[in-house]
């Protein structure tokens, strides 16, 4: 694709096969350990979106196209939007390694696409499932993003810890209503329509791992701080329950033979790695419990070890181990020490091992720019644990919990 791309010359002959064809390989570039070439096409493609008017595609009528024009040019502002839309979505992947976003909400008034099947082209109700459905829920997902990095302030001063935690949960709040509004069939199991809708199953499932990978996201900048400071227990609690249903989900697709794209394994290496925190923050009274959470790590480990050729699956095992060989010193009163700078080295160890030695060395900030406070020699103390019985890490258990029945964050 990147041969193709230059020898047409794309970043001077402009055209918006180019931005799709970028868009597309996302779904590959970071199996085949290929996500910084990914990431700099991907803001190539933003630039060259832009330039083209991508970015300003106006609402039209919604009535039937009444001749071959009409429908030609609904075809040609209906693919804008929808490439459009997977931009957005994609756009946010890397505010994990960067904290940035290349797409400002105020900079585009192009709207979702429309919710339609491609052989009519008929704006149906969102309670109506179309090939649209799916990709219009993650991008209501997606457009949370931007204010989730913008309310903490800028970069370079950040506001108060106590003000940053404030908009986390703020956030979590708005991320919860539009799980409320997402089509039920997407959300709970529907034989019926499932019967009828070959990929809705596997779409309801891949939407559980991306939502709760969403709360994650939401909840990063205090995931390091709520397993030490009970401030933060909500943070804790809430991604606990997200990384198993991650976990569970992950587990379903693999075991019913599913398609597999490619964020079911990141998500699912995001859902291990807290997973491995959680048990080493686990009281030592807590046995089961910590022996069902590492029941799940290891399934885990044991899925992604198997996809052989997916170099991100490689590279999640490789954390994986150097995180349960870490060193682990105790610092009275139960408190726990990791010393992270170990599992870094060990990380890059086992990343040539399991994916030879001409692997390139991965990079430090490609896998934590946390503060150094949350980072290096982070403590960890012994707590309660989330939650009591396994039948809690079920989906529906989890939804109802994380988005309807906690009980309200904090107050200050």
């Amino acid at each position: 694709m990147v041969q193709t791309l230059y020898n047409s010359h794309f970043l001077s002959n402009l055209s918006v096969y180019s931005v799709q064809a970028i868009v597309i390989s996302t779904e590959v570039a970071h199996n085949l350990g290929l996500s910084q070439l990914n990431a700099t096409l991907f803001n190539a493609a933003v630039r060259i979106a832009e330039c083209l008017g991508i970015h300003k595609i106006q609402d039209q009528s919604t009535k039937p196209a009444q001749n071959k024009d009409e429908w030609d040019e609904k075809v040609e502002r209906e693919v804008g939007k929808r490439v459009w839309c997977q931009m957005i979505i994609q756009d946010h992947f890397a505010i994990p390694f960067t904290d940035t976003y290349s797409i400002s909400p105020m900079h585009f008034s192009t709207g979702p696409p429309m919710n339609a099947d491609d052989y009519d082209l008929t704006d149906m109700p969102i309670t109506s499932p179309t090939i649209s459905t799916y990709i219009r829920v993650l991008v209501n997902l997606a457009e949370l993003m931007p204010g989730l990095v913008d309310g903490l302030g800028p970069m370079k001063s950040r506001k108060p810890i106590r003000e940053q935690y404030e908009h986390i949960l703020h956030i979590d709040q708005k991320m919860r209503g539009i799980v409320k509004n997402i089509p039920p069939f997407l959300l709970r199991v529907d034989k019926t329509k499932e019967a009828q809708i070959p990929w809705l199953a596997i779409a309801r499932r891949s939407l559980a791992i991306t939502a709760a990978e969403k709360i994650i996201m939401i909840h990063r900048p205090f995931l390091f701080r709520s397993f030490n400071d009970q401030t933060y227990i909500y943070s804790r609690r809430t991604c606990v329950a997200a990384a198993m249903t991650i976990l569970r989900e992950h587990e379903v697709i693999i075991r019913e033979g599913d398609i597999s794209i490619w964020t079911h394994t990141a998500f699912a290496i995001t859902a291990a790695v807290i997973m491995c925190f959680e048990v080493n923050a686990t009281a030592e009274t807590q046995v089961a419990i910590a022996q069902t959470h590492k029941d799940a790590i290891v399934a885990a480990r044991t899925r992604l070890a198997d996809r052989t050729n997916d170099v991100l699956a490689q590279r999640g095992v490789a954390l994986i181990d150097a995180i349960f060989t870490a060193d682990i010193t105790s610092e009275g009163l139960g408190n726990k020490i990791i010393d992270f700078g170990q599992i870094l080295a060990k990380f890059s160890t086992f990343t040539r091992m399991n994916l030879g030695p001409d692997t390139p060395d991965p990079s430090v900030s490609r896998f934590s720019n946390a503060d150094p406070q949350d980072v290096i020699g982070a403590h960890f103390n012994e707590m309660q644990p989330a939650w009591d019985t396994a039948e809690d890490i079920d989906f529906d258990a989890w939804f109802n919990g994380t988005f309807h029945t906690l009980h309200d964050p904090l107050q200050f």
